[in-house]
C-alpha cells in the first residue's frame, strides 16, 4: 500500500515507536520519488511525441514544398524548351540541325524570314532529381559574345564560337550577314573552315596583324557612322528591324569574329573592337570574341567593359562551360555542352551554296498579294485565254502563268516540283489571282488533290464559310474512281457545248467552232474552266485507268475550244503513264505550258523533253522555270513564286464571296465513301420538298442524289450493308439532312434503336439525337408495339430510323397473315407510307430483307454497299457494272427507269449543321 507524505504526517506519535516512524517517512520518500519520476518520464514521453509529431508535420511539409517546386521548375523547363523549339522551328534547319544531318548535303531550302536565333550549344539544368537538357541559343543578327577560356579550355572555346559563326551565316538571309575575321598572331588557325570562306560571305580574308586590324575596324566603324547618320531614322529604328520587315534594302549586318584578342591584339584594336560592341548592335553589327582568361589583356583594356554588353561564356580546363551572363541563381546550376567544330560538309555547304546566293543579292519573299493589289478584282476577260500572275521573272518584271486556245498561250499545262519544292504554294498562290481578277461568269475551276493530304480543303464549304463561287470541285484526298467521274463530267460539258455551237451556228448562219467565237457573236459569256489536279498520275490507276487515259486524252485534244483547260501537278514525272508511251506522248503533245520546280537536271530532261545538264532556279523554295513551248530551250523562264499566306488568301476569298455571293453547285470529295453533311449544307437548305438524299454521284452532277418524300408513293430506302459503322453513319447523316430541309420544318423524326449500349458506331447517332432534341422519338424493342402511335402525325411527314435489326430478339419474319396481328415493321413497310411515314432501313446483309416480308418490296429506293454483284442486282433489281469500293454505295429507284448509280454516302464530320428550328410547332409526341 502506498502512503501518500500527507497521510503520514496523520499518524501520532502513539501509534509507534520512533524506528516505525522514521520506516514510514523513508518509505513516504520513496513514493514520493518514484511517482515524480513516473511524472517526469510521462512529461518526457509527451514531449517526444510532439516533437516526433512536429518533426514529421516539417517532413510532409517539406516533401510537398519541394514537390510542389520540382512540379513548378518542370513546367518552367517545359514552357521554355517549347519556347525555344518554336523560335528554332521557324528558323532554317541550319540554325540548328547537327553536323552529320543530311540537311548540309541537300538542296538549299533558301530562308525566307530573317531567323532569330540559331542554336550555339546544349545547355545543362541542374534539377533536383535529375539533369534537364534544353538548346543554347543566341540571336542571330546584331549581338555579342563574348567566350572566355581558362588555359585548358582553349579548343571547346574556339569550337563554340566557330560553330555559332556558321550556324548564323549558313541560316541567314543570303546577303543578310556579313563576316570580318580578326586572328591577331594566330594566322586563321583559330578559325577553323572560317578562314577558307569565300567573299561575299567574309570580308576579304582573315586580318592577323596590327595594321590589317586596325584598317578592318576602321571601315567598320565608318560604316556605323554612315548608318546612324544617313539611314537609320531614329532610336526606335534599327537594321536587324529591317532585315525582319523586309526594308534593309539589301544593307547587310556585320559581325566581328575576333578570335585572338589575348595573344597580341593592339591595345588600340581592342579598345575599337570593345567601342563597336557597345555602339554598334542598333547598325546590325554585333562582336563574337574568345578571350583566354590565363593571358593578360591590352594594356588599358577591361574585361568587364566588354562582358556587360554581351552574352558571357566561360569555358573551364575542363571544356565545360558556364553562362555567366545568366542569372545568378543558375550560375552554379547551369552548364553547357561545348560542340564539336564545323567541318567539311558545312565549308562545302557556305562555299558553294550560301555565297553565291549570297553574291547574288538577298531575296527577299515575292508577296503575290503586293501584285494582286495593282489590279482591280474581276476585271479580267477569259475571251482566249485564262492568266494570272504567280512570281517575278530574274529581271523583277511580274510572272504569268496562262492557257488558253489563243497562239501565244499554251493549251494546257504540266507543272513538277519535288517535295518541299513549293509547287502546292504556287497552286494556291495561282487560284486564288485567277478569282480575284475573273469573275465566277468567266471562270470555273475544278480541283483535285489526289494525295493524302488536305491542301485543298480550304476550298470545301463549310457551315460557316461558303466556297469562293468559281469552285465547282473540291476533291481532298480524292481517289481514282472520283477522278473518272469528273473527267466523265468535263467530257460531258465538252459534248454540250459542241451541240451548243452547232445550234447556235444554225441560228446565227455563222459557222462557231470554239467559245471565243460563240461570245463574239451571240454575246453570251460561257465561263472557261480550269481542271487543276495535284498529283494528277494517282488518277491515271486502278481498274479506271484505261477510262481515265481515253478521257484524259479526248480533253487535252479537243477541250480547249470549248473552254476546258487541263493544268496537272505531280512531284516526279519518272512514274506517270507506265507502258503507256504512246497515249502518254499523245496527251503531254498537248499541254505545251511546263514549269518545274527546283527540278534535278534528269527531272528538267522528262519534263521539256531534251537534255537538261543544270538545275534551271536559285535553290530557293518556289523558283524554277517556266516554259510555255512545250521545253524548246529559247522558251526558257526563270521565276520566282510568290508567297500568299493563309490570311491573305481567306482575304482574297472573303473579298470575292462579298463581290459575288455564294454559289451552292459545289461537289465535295474527301476521299472514298465520305460525303460531309457540311460540303452540302446549301444544297439541303435549297431543298423546299422533303426530299431523301443517299448521298452524291461520284462525279459532279447532280450534288447531290435524293428522292421526294410524297405521301403513297413507297418513298422508303432499304439499306444492305455489312459496316455497321458506314450504314449508322449514313442513316444518321439522312436524317441531319432532312431536319435542316425548309421542307421538313414540320417534320417529325423518330428512331427504333435495337443496337446494343456502347457499341462504337452508335456514337454519331447519339450526337444525332442529343442535337435534335425533342424533334426526335426513340422507341425501343420494348416498346416496339407504340411505333405506329408514335411515328403517325397529323401537322407533317414523319421520317422513321430503324437500326440494328440483326440485333434484335423479336421472332422473324416481322409479317402475319393476319389483319388484326400487324407486326410494327410489318406496318411502317406496308402502311406507313400512304401516311406520310418514311422508313429508312439498315440490313446488314440483302437476305435481310426476307424478315420484312411481301411489305418490304414495296420500298422502292435501295442501297448496297457488298461486292457481290449477283447479290447486289437481286437487291437493286438490276446489276450494276462492277462491285462498290469500300465506303461506298449502288443506289437504284425501283420506281424509275435509270440505271444504277455508285453515290458517296452522306456522313456526319465534326460538326452537325445546326437543323432548321420549327416554329410554332409541338414536339413529336
Amino acid at each position: 500500500m502506498r502512503v501518500s507524505a500527507p497521510r503520514i504526517g496523520q499518524l501520532s506519535a502513539g501509534d509507534a515507536g520512533p524506528p516505525a516512524r522514521l520506516a514510514h517517512a523513508v518509505r513516504a520518500a520513496e513514493d514520493a520519488a518514484r511517482a515524480l519520476y513516473d511524472l517526469a518520464e510521462a512529461a518526457a514521453d509527451g514531449e517526444n511525441r510532439r516533437h516526433d509529431a512536429d518533426r514529421q508535420a516539417l517532413t510532409r511539409d517539406s516533401e510537398r514544398r519541394r514537390t510542389h517546386a520540382n512540379a513548378l521548375l518542370d513546367a518552367a523547363t517545359d514552357r521554355v524548351r517549347l519556347d525555344i523549339s518554336d523560335l528554332l522551328g521557324r528558323s532554317p534547319r541550319y540554325s540548328h540541325a547537327p553536323w552529320d544531318a543530311p540537311v548540309w548535303d541537300e538542296p538549299y531550302d533558301e530562308p525566307v524570314e530573317t531567323p532569330r536565333v540559331v542554336q550555339a550549344a546544349t545547355l545543362g539544368l541542374a534539377a533536383p532529381h535529375s539533369i534537364v537538357e534544353l538548346p543554347f541559343v543566341l540571336p542571330t543578327l546584331g549581338a555579342n559574345v563574348v567566350i572566355t577560356h581558362a588555359t585548358g579550355g582553349r579548343a571547346p572555346a574556339h569550337n563554340l564560337a566557330q560553330a555559332f559563326v556558321t550556324r548564323a551565316l549558313a541560316s541567314a538571309l543570303p546577303g543578310s550577314l556579313r563576316v570580318h575575321l580578326l586572328d591577331a598572331g594566330g594566322l586563321g588557325q583559330n578559325l577553323g573552315i572560317l578562314s577558307r570562306v569565300p567573299e561575299p560571305l567574309v570580308s576579304g580574308g582573315v586580318r592577323a596583324t596590327h595594321e590589317e586590324i586596325s584598317a578592318e575596324l576602321s571601315a567598320v566603324r565608318d560604316h556605323v557612322h554612315r548608318l546612324n547618320s544617313r539611314v537609320l531614322l531614329g532610336d526606335d529604328d534599327s537594321l536587324v528591324k529591317r532585315w525582319q520587315t523586309g526594308t534593309a534594302q539589301g544593307i547587310a549586318c556585320t559581325l566581328v569574329f575576333a578570335a585572338g584578342v589575348d595573344t597580341g591584339m593592339h591595345a588600340d584594336d581592342a579598345a575599337q573592337l570593345w567601342a563597336l560592341a557597345r555602339t554598334g548592335n542598333r547598325c546590325g553589327v554585333g562582336v563574337v570574341a574568345v578571350i583566354d582568361t590565363g593571358r593578360d589583356l591590352p594594356p588599358g583594356v577591361d574585361l568587364t567593359d566588354l562582358t556587360d554588353v554581351a552574352e558571357h561564356i566561360h569555358v573551364d580546363h575542363e571544356g565545360g562551360a558556364t553562362w555567366e551572363s545568366s542569372p545568378p541563381t543558375l550560375h552554379h546550376n547551369a552548364r553547357l555542352r561545348c560542340p564539336n567544330p564545323p567541318g567539311s560538309a558545312q565549308h562545302r555547304f557556305l562555299a558553294t551554296t550560301v555565297a553565291p546566293a549570297a553574291q547574288r543579292g538577298s531575296n527577299r519573299p515575292v508577296h503575290l498579294a503586293d501584285i494582286l493589289a495593282t489590279e482591280e478584282p474581276g476585271t479580267g476577260r477569259t475571251l482566249t485565254s485564262i492568266s494570272a500572275p504567280v512570281g517575278v521573272r530574274a529581271d523583277g518584271t511580274t510572272m504569268e502563268l496562262g492557257v488558253g486556245d489563243d497562239e501565244s498561250v499554251a493549251i494546257g499545262g504540266i507543272i513538277v516540283g519535288p517535295s518541299g519544292s513549293g509547287k502546292t504554294t504556287l497552286l494556291h498562290g495561282l487560284i486564288h489571282a485567277l478569282a480575284h481578277r475573273y469573275s465566277p461568269d468567266e471562270l470555273e475551276m475544278y480541283l483535285l488533290d489526289m494525295k493524302a493530304g488536305v491542301e485543298f480543303a480550304e476550298y470545301a464549304t463549310r457551315p460557316d464559310r461558303p466556297a469562293m463561287p468559281h469552285v465547282r470541285v473540291v476533291g481532298i484526298e480524292a481517289d481514282a474512281t472520283f477522278a473518272l467521274g469528273v473527267l466523265k463530267d468535263l467530257s460531258g460539258v465538252d459534248a454540250e457545248r459542241k451541240q451548243l455551237f452547232k445550234e447556235a451556228s444554225l441560228t446565227y448562219g455563222q459557222e462557231i467552232k470554239n467559245i471565243a467565237e460563240y461570245r463574239d457573236v451571240t454575246g453570251q459569256t460561257l465561263p472557261r474552266i480550269l481542271f487543276v489536279v495535284d498529283e494528277f498520275q494517282l488518277m491515271l490507276t486502278g481498274p479506271t485507268e484505261d477510262a481515265a487515259w481515253d478521257l484524259l486524252d479526248v480533253l487535252a485534244k479537243q477541250g480547249r475550244s470549248q473552254g476546258i483547260h487541263l493544268l496537272l501537278a505531280t512531284q516526279s514525272l519518272n512514274s506517270v503513264g507506265t507502258g503507256r508511251g504512246l497515249q502518254k506522248a499523245s496527251v503531254f503533245d498537248q499541254l505545251e505550258l511546263r514549269v518545274g520546280l527546283r527540278c534535278k537536271p534528269d527531272e528538267l530532261s522528262n519534263l521539256f523533253d531534251r537534255t537538261v545538264r543544270e538545275r534551271l532556279d536559285t535553290g530557293r523554295r518556289g523558283s524554277g522555270v517556266l516554259n510555255q513551248a512545250r521545253g524548246d530551250k529559247d522558251a526558257d523562264q526563270l521565276f520566282q513564286a510568290g508567297m500568299l499566306g493563309p490570311d491573305e488568301r481567306r482575304r482574297i476569298r472573303t473579298d470575292v464571296l462579298e463581290l459575288y455571293g455564294p454559289d451552292s453547285r459545289i461537289r465535295v470529295s474527301r476521299g472514298a465513301g465520305a460525303v460531309d453533311i457540311c460540303d452540302v449544307t446549301d444544297v439541303l437548305t435549297a431543298t423546299a420538298t422533303p426530299t431523301i438524299h443517299l448521298g452524291a454521284p461520284v462525279g459532279v452532277n447532280p450534288p447531290l442524289i435524293g428522292v421526294p418524300a410524297l405521301a403513297g408513293d413507297g418513298r422508303g430506302l432499304l439499306m444492305s450493308c455489312r459496316d455497321e459503322r458506314h450504314a449508322i453513319a449514313a442513316i444518321s447523316a439522312i436524317m441531319a439532312g432532312l431536319a435542316i430541309q425548309p421542307g421538313c420544318r414540320d417534320a417529325g423524326f423518330v428512331v427504333v434503336d435495337l443496337l446494343p449500349d456502347g457499341i462504337p458506331a452508335r456514337r454519331v447517332l447519339d450526337r444525332l439525337v442529343t442535337q435534335l432534341g425533342s424533334r426526335i422519338r426513340t422507341v425501343t424493342e420494348a416498346d416496339l408495339d407504340t411505333l405506329p402511335d408514335v411515328a403517325t402525325r397529323a401537322d407533317g411527314p414523319t421520317f422513321v430510323a430503324v437500326l440494328g435489326m440483326q440485333y434484335a430478339t423479336t421472332e422473324v419474319p416481322y409479317y402475319s397473315t393476319g389483319d388484326d396481328d400487324v407486326h410494327p415493321l410489318s406496318w411502317l413497310c406496308g402502311t406507313a407510307p400512304s401516311q406520310s411515314v418514311f422508313p429508312l432501313i439498315w440490313l446488314d446483309t440483302p437476305e435481310r430483307q426476307r424478315a420484312l416480308g411481301p411489305h418490304g418490296e414495296r420500298l422502292q429506293l435501295r442501297a448496297d454497299a457488298g461486292s457481290d454483284l449477283i447479290d447486289t442486282a437481286t437487291f437493286l433489281g438490276q446489276r450494276p457494272p462492277f462491285p462498290a469500293t469500300r465506303g461506298r454505295m449502288w443506289f437504284h429507284d425501283l420506281a424509275g427507269d435509270g440505271e444504277p448509280v455508285l453515290v458517296d454516302p452522306l456522313t456526319i464530320g465534326a460538326d452537325i449543321p445546326l437543323p432548321r428550328t420549327p416554329v410554332d410547332s409541338e414536339p413529336a409526341r
